[in-house]
Parts: structure tokens; C-alpha cells; sequence
């Protein structure tokens, strides 16, 4: 299949188990939230709780792509999981308030809060990333944009770019990234590991 795992035919969005689970918690607690359920504190709470270990799971499946297991996780590690975390948690009360302002008991519809969740669901897919590029070392790593959205100029442009995880480190781009055309809120796009040589030329600069 080309060299990487999983190969190039597959959606590169398909949504694993562990993926599947922490975007099965988010819109729980944004259903719940708008079916009046809980209040806005209990729905802050639930987030917080949901994306730290999220977030750590997402990290360890990142690096266990290139066999760092949990065990192995450097403080290094442990702060990137906490800074990401950290910063994601400074809009869950912003759209908690959003949530609560067009409540089902006022006839507005779930569909527009769960459009929005699917923005939360797309961090654990940068989560993921990032731990690749930080973990995988001299391992290659080929970029591939999901066939299943619209994708930027910077994307397209990067698609099947083959890097060393130390390279993409050097470039300093990752998927999902605010550098990025799209600024990387719906970027659907991924490193894996592959055995494809490495791009030749002028490394990318951003």
C-alpha cells in the first residue's frame, strides 16, 4: 500500500476507537447541556475532564506510532499535553454560553452546537500529530490531506511531503496548524509513518 501506515487509500479522517469515544463525550456534554440537563458549570467541568484525557490519549497513540509507549513520555511530553490542553480549555466556557443562549427549550436546534463540536473533535487529531512530529525522531513521515474536505493552498502543497519528524520539526509546520492558509480549525490533514523517500529540493518555509 505504498508504504504507510494506514496506507493512502484509506480516509485519512476515519475515526479510530479512542477518537470515536472522546468525540462520542463532547457531544454528549454538548447534547446534555442544551437538553438542560446540567448547567453551564457542570458542562465546563465535564469538557475540562474530557480533554485531558482526551488529549493524553491522543498523544500516546501519536507516539506510539513510532513505539514510545505511555511509560516513555518525557516531562517535555507531559507539558506540550498540559500547554494544549490549557489553551483549549479558555474557549469551553465561551461556548458553553453559546449552548445555553439557544436552548432546545427555546426551539433551537442541536445541529448548529454540533457543528462546532466537530472543531473540539479535530484537536484530538492535532493532539495526535503533534506527537508524532515531537516523538518520531529520524523516522519519515509523509503528509497526506483527507479526501473527505476542502483543503487550503498550504495543504495541498504539502500533500505526500515526505520529512523526517525532526525535519517537520525544522520547517515547523504541523497539521491543524494556525500557519496553515486554512488556519487549521477544519484541516483534516495528517502525518504518518511511512518508508517512502524523503522529498528532494527546497524544504518548505512558513
Amino acid at each position: 500500500m505504498g508504504g504507510i501506515s494506514p496506507s493512502e487509500e484509506i480516509v485519512v479522517k476515519a475515526l479510530d476507537r479512542s477518537q470515536a469515544d472522546y468525540a462520542r463525550a463532547i457531544r454528549g456534554h454538548v447534547a446534555s447541556l442544551w437538553r438542560g440537563k446540567i448547567n453551564l458549570f457542570t458542562f465546563v467541568d465535564r469538557m475540562i475532564f474530557s480533554i485531558d484525557r482526551g488529549y493524553r490519549r491522543a498523544w500516546i497513540q501519536g507516539a506510539g506510532a513510532c513505539g514510545v509507549k505511555a511509560s516513555d513520555l518525557t516531562m517535555s511530553d507531559l507539558a506540550e499535553i498540559r500547554n494544549m490542553s490549557g489553551r483549549d480549555y479558555l474557549f469551553v466556557a465561551r461556548f458553553g454560553a453559546a449552548i445555553v443562549e439557544k436552548p432546545r427549550s427555546e426551539g433551537f436546534k442541536l445541529g448548529p452546537h454540533y457543528t462546532r463540536t466537530e472543531l473540539w473533535v479535530n484537536r484530538y487529531i492535532a493532539v495526535r500529530n503533534r506527537a508524532r512530529i515531537s516523538s518520531c525522531g529520524e523516522k519519515a513521515l509523509i503528509w497526506l490531506f483527507s479526501p473527505l474536505k476542502e483543503h487550503c493552498t498550504d495543504c495541498a502543497f504539502l500533500h505526500k511531503k515526505v520529512y523526517t519528524a525532526i525535519e517537520w520539526q525544522e520547517i515547523d509546520i504541523v497539521p491543524q496548524s494556525h500557519k496553515l492558509e486554512c488556519e487549521g480549525w477544519r484541516c483534516g490533514c495528517g502525518v504518518f509513518v511511512t518508508n517512502k523517500p524523503i522529498t528532494t529540493g527546497t524544504r518548505p518555509v512558513f
